[in-house]
């Protein structure tokens, strides 16, 4: 059997987890830059409200590649765009209903 060494405390760096107090929210809040007083516009700090449930179907592979790099090209990922594209459908499908 290999004699393996003990990793060094220097290769431990990530140190004691947070108190279950001190990280039970911490998604949950949103700080502000104190220059702008503007909220940043990431991800992280989106709560998430609703439940994530993945959707599978198949599309052509020509489609998947032009939805891809246009989610690349504007900084969106693949299901935040499926989600804006089927809000802007719905909104313009009920308009065309109206008239």
């Amino acid at each position: 059997m290999a004699n393996l060494k003990k990793p060094s405390k220097s290769m431990m760096r990530k140190g004691l987890p947070p108190k279950e107090d001190e990280a039970s929210n911490n998604l949950a809040e949103v700080v502000t830059n104190e220059k702008t007083k503007e909220k940043p516009n990431t991800q992280l700090t989106k709560v998430v409200k609703e439940e994530i449930r993945p959707l599978n179907f198949k599309v052509p592979n020509s489609f998947r590649k032009r939805f891809k790099n246009y989610a690349v090209n504007n900084d969106v990922t693949m299901s935040e765009l499926l989600v804006k594209c089927f809000e802007h459908y719905e909104t313009n499908l009920k308009k065309q209903e109206s008239r």
